[in-house]
């Protein structure tokens, strides 16, 4: 069952804002804020001459955005494949 609604039209408007890869990502550090939350520096290598700041910002949503989409596609998807009724039951939801 899927935890919540997919909005596949709005993922893939955040995919398709996103700079073209290929990415290269490496961690550069990581530690807890004030609020006890995990903040990741990460060096992001892009294929781009010159990027703004929408772009990086784009980047950044895209990644935490298909962290939040992807594993409730790939669910849906395997439930499809292996027939246990991903496509009927995400139509009648």
């Amino acid at each position: 069952m899927l935890t919540k609604k997919l909005d596949l039209a709005a993922d893939l408007a955040v995919c398709e804002a996103a700079v073209p890869g290929p990415w290269e990502v490496v961690p550069v550090s990581a530690h807890f804020d004030d609020t006890g939350r995990v903040v990741v520096t990460l060096e992001i290598t892009l294929p781009v001459k010159s990027i703004s700041f929408p772009e990086v910002k784009a980047i950044a949503q895209f990644i935490a955005r298909s962290r939040e989409s992807w594993p409730e596609v790939l669910r849906f998807t395997q439930r499809t494949h292996s027939g246990g009724g991903g496509l009927r039951s995400f139509m009648r939801s």
